[in-house]
């Protein structure tokens, strides 16, 4: 008897302590230019406003299209921005370089390398929104001009001091051309 509780408890630990609770946070962008914009707390409570002694922020996203979408970090300094080129049904886990909201990236052997950055799993552009990232107060998506009714889910947020990027699933991903 003692054993079979044991067993049980045991399952039901690993249940609980393995099964994420993430929140998915779904965002389905409409009109000219939509943005949704969450305030720290709702995108993960533990997230601090100071992300300058961080390296990465990381998310877990899958995308209903293709189409180009900017995250928009808010800070007391202004904005920063950078783009996001996703793959399309695919759940990505995203590792964004805090440096990129800090600084233009300057290295690369021509325009291209020195613009955008292929990842696994998604694309990342650069722009000109650079700044500090001291006192980070909410984070914003925003798709300019969006084709249809794309939709956008994030969970997972979190800042991180490596990479984590990858394809969570499906596991190949393969188009219908098998591609």
């Amino acid at each position: 008897m003692k054993k079979i509780f044991a067993s049980g408890l045991a399952i039901c630990l690993i249940i609980c302590c393995c099964t994420r609770g993430d929140k998915i946070l779904t965002i389905k962008f409409e009109g000219n230019s939509y943005e949704k914009k969450f305030a720290l707390r709702e995108l993960n409570p533990s997230l601090p406003n100071d992300w300058s002694g961080s390296e990465f922020l990381t998310f877990d996203l899958t995308a209903s299209s293709t189409q180009r979408f900017f995250i928009n970090l808010y800070d007391t300094g202004g904005m920063r921005r950078l783009r996001i080129l996703p793959f399309q049904g695919a759940w990505v886990r995203a590792s964004v370089p805090l440096a990129n909201f800090q600084k233009r990236n300057v290295l690369g052997h021509d325009m291209a390398a020195i613009g955008q950055r292929g990842m696994p799993g998604y694309g990342l552009g650069f722009t000109g929104f650079v700044g500090t990232i001291n006192h980070v107060d909410s984070v914003g998506f925003l798709m300019q001009d969006p084709i249809g009714s794309p939709v956008l889910q994030i969970r997972n947020v979190r800042l991180t001091e490596n990479a984590e990027d990858s394809i969570l699933s499906p596991v190949p991903l393969v188009d219908e051309f098998g591609q």
